[in-house]
């Protein structure tokens, strides 16, 4: 296979935004990459071709036109159709600043958006990153045109989601701390099951199950950071009652274990937390 890639040198790591790399990559059936734990955030837009995409668990299958992010900290692993390879433009990001963007416009749990409208945008970023500039200038339009692809990205997921997708969504993040069964998710809206399922998959990129985990798995990590709940008692109020199953699940997304991640979480010479009921 062939790439054009713009490589950098590291920033600090205090800088809130910097890019890694860019490139184009013209796939073939060998290519393949997998991160335990990302530390960039990555972008990529499917200029023709097939292949799979697993991000913490979850699988989908970017197309050409599609646009597939991989959130720092995720654990994801991404290859190419052997019969019909990608070609996709892409750009690997570090600092707060990514998925800061990401978060604002609501796309923190987005792995996949189809049908982009917009090739030229991700042209457009590569195209800085090739300039012969300070690497500090480039950064900062880097910054900018990134923003504006967030923020296209944002305007077509809003134009696509329709208003029972949105109820839906709604429903699940309310009931973060509740058991919600796909016949309950669908009575919501007079729906049947499988009419919900095909809905949200179309709307967000996954299905309600794998959202609502990710978003247990998100209230997992707040109460792990801000209070002295055992492991077990924070599974209970999210409605997981094996706490073995728990820890598998906060393992496969996060790559350490719930108290691990406390452990890590924790400032350094403070011992106490807060206590808190979850909510």
């Amino acid at each position: 296979m062939n790439e054009d890639l713009r490589f950098f040198y590291a920033e600090a790591p205090s800088t809130p935004f910097f890019v890694e790399l860019t490139g184009i990559s013209y796939c073939d059936g060998t290519y393949y990459c997998e991160r335990e734990d990302s530390d960039v955030t990555v972008m990529e837009y499917i200029v023709r071709g097939r292949g799979t995409v697993v991000c913490n668990g979850e699988r989908v299958e970017p197309a050409k036109g599609d646009v597939y992010i991989l959130h720092q900290g995720s654990r994801h692993a991404y290859y190419s159709d052997a019969g019909d390879p990608w070609i996709k433009i892409f750009c690997n990001l570090k600092g707060n600043l990514a998925e800061d963007l990401l978060r604002a416009y609501g796309l923190q749990d987005t792995v996949l958006v189809r049908n982009f409208w917009n090739e030229q945008i991700f042209r457009d970023l590569y195209a800085i990153s090739c300039q012969k500039e300070p690497q500090g200038k480039i950064f900062q339009r880097c910054a900018l045109k990134f923003h504006e692809i967030v923020s296209e990205l944002y305007a077509g997921e809003s134009g696509r989601v329709t208003d029972e997708a949105q109820l839906l969504r709604n429903y699940l993040d309310d009931r973060v701390f509740d058991r919600v069964s796909i016949d309950e998710l669908a009575a919501s809206v007079y729906r049947s099951p499988d009419y919900v399922i095909k809905l949200f998959r179309k709307a967000y990129g996954q299905t309600p199950y794998a959202y609502l985990l990710r978003r247990k798995m998100r209230a997992a990590e707040h109460l792990l950071r801000t209070t002295r709940l055992p492991c077990r008692e924070i599974a209970h109020k999210l409605k997981i009652e094996d706490p073995h199953y728990f820890s598998n699940l906060f393992k496969k997304q996060h790559g350490v274990s719930p108290r691990q991640y406390r452990s890590d979480a924790q400032p350094q010479g403070r011992s106490v937390l807060l206590e808190s009921d979850g909510k």
